[in-house]
């Protein structure tokens, strides 16, 4: 029998056994059910390389949408969404262009794979400009991965789109033409709309007419006009907004602390869905650190404990997030920069880092990318040695501050990394992520 994890678990050598270290049956993920046994079921995951088995509780694990390459759990994948959306694009949008292309299923379709519907070629393509996830070709089966790159699309274009038509952002209609066509071909498409779309797509039509036909032609099979094919696409992605958004307004109410600040749900296609951007409130913290401990577990084998002593440190360095650019250098200088902080030569290095991945240094991914990297080489790796040998939150919190931020005697305020620790944990928790 097969199934999909409702939360994710530590898998087990037997009913309630001792947990297998390193191993993980993540939200989201495809199991098949090998045995059961009183609570518990054994478990096989199906999309993982390897197939690693364990034991796990039976009630994490939902059957009921459990059809193998069929529809993923909608709610699961609105979560998943949140998490990649985060400070980059509209998780509201994202879930719809999944429910419009696929109807969310995790299956293919004449060679276009996943919610998302990527071909190969696409997906290669755009793990060279997203490299900072070290992402690979053979990965594109692997829908939150799907979610991460197609995240980060989505702000590309929306950015490049803007800036063609003047505007300060595009509608989501606009944006997903764009998403269909390319940005160029959109742009002459708005400020063109009675044109046969033939004329804007030019040597591509063909691949594009077989893979988004019903959106380009009108009802007579021909090539429609900009008017036509903008409102074929209004009416299908708002029936896509309207089916994603109880979905994604659930994830996000279980995200976020202060409602008042979302920018989430679109009320319609001509909306214009701009970036996540929350601000300095309560939520900040809560919504980031669910998705950089998920990442951090995945990266380097990380149980939750030892990873939200590190989202402890970081989360006390930053304020929460708040303060990328340190307020008050205490030795004077430019002071510390980005979630740890990094000052002196490692600020030096991190504004490279940034530069060269063509990021903002207030960007998820300039500094979880440069997280990772110090992490992955001396002498920084020394802090996963001196994590992974902690079984509790407080105690990972003190060997990261030791190895890797080595904060001054006088302001290392253990009060509020331990505090930011237990927010960070609480977080993770209620999403269902841990």
């Amino acid at each position: 029998m097969l199934g999909i994890m409702k939360v994710t678990r530590t898998m087990r050598d037997g009913p309630n056994g001792q947990p297998i270290e390193d191993s993980f049956a993540s939200l989201g993920e495809q199991v098949d059910i090998l045995e059961t046994r009183d609570s518990w079921a054994h478990v096989k995951l199906v999309n993982v390389p390897g197939q690693p088995n364990g034991w796990v509780s039976a009630d994490a694990i939902d059957t009921s949408a459990a059809i193998s390459g069929g529809p993923l759990d909608k709610g699961a994948f609105a979560r998943e969404c949140w998490r990649d959306c985060l400070d980059i694009s509209n998780p509201h949008y994202v879930a719809a262009v999944a429910e419009l292309r696929s109807r969310v299923r995790d299956d293919s379709d004449n060679g276009n794979i996943g919610p998302f519907r990527f071909t190969q070629e696409e997906w290669n393509a755009n793990l060279k400009v997203i490299d900072v996830f070290e992402f690979q070709p053979d990965q594109i089966g692997d829908w939150r991965r799907q979610c991460t790159v197609f995240a980060v699309m989505v702000r590309g274009t929306s950015t490049n789109l803007a800036a063609k038509l003047a505007q300060s952002s595009p509608t989501a209609a606009q944006l997903y033409l764009a998403q269909m066509i390319g940005v160029e071909a959109a742009v002459n498409t708005l400020t063109n709309p009675a044109t046969n779309i033939t004329a804007a797509i030019g040597s591509t039509a063909p691949d594009l007419f077989e893979r988004y036909g019903a959106l380009l032609k009108d009802a007579t099979g021909a090539p429609g006009t900009g008017d036509m094919v903008l409102g074929s696409i209004r009416k299908a992605l708002g029936d896509a907004l309207d089916t994603m958004r109880p979905f994604v307004i659930q994830a996000g109410s279980d995200l976020l602390d202060d409602t008042n600040t979302r920018t989430d749900i679109l009320h319609g296609p001509d909306a214009p869905p701009a970036s996540q951007a929350v601000g300095p409130t309560t939520g900040t913290f809560q919504q980031i650190a669910p998705t950089v401990m998920k990442k951090l577990m995945d990266d380097f084998g990380f149980t939750k404990e030892q990873t939200a002593g590190i989202l402890g440190n970081l989360g006390e360095e930053s304020g929460g997030f708040k303060e990328i650019q340190e307020i008050n250098p205490i030795h004077g200088g430019k002071g510390g920069l980005g979630w740890a902080q990094w000052t002196g030569e490692r600020r030096t290095k991190f504004e490279s880092f940034c530069q060269q991945k063509g990021v903002q240094p207030s960007s998820f991914e300039g500094n979880y990318g440069f997280l990772k990297l110090e992490l992955s080489s001396k002498p920084f790796n020394r802090a996963v040695t001196a994590v992974k040998q902690t079984t509790t939150v407080p105690e990972s919190v003190r060997r990261f501050e030791a190895t890797f931020e080595m904060a001054d005697p006088d302001f290392v305020h253990f009060e509020m990394r331990d505090k930011f620790a237990q927010i960070a944990l609480a977080a993770f928790d209620k999403l269902g992520a841990g």
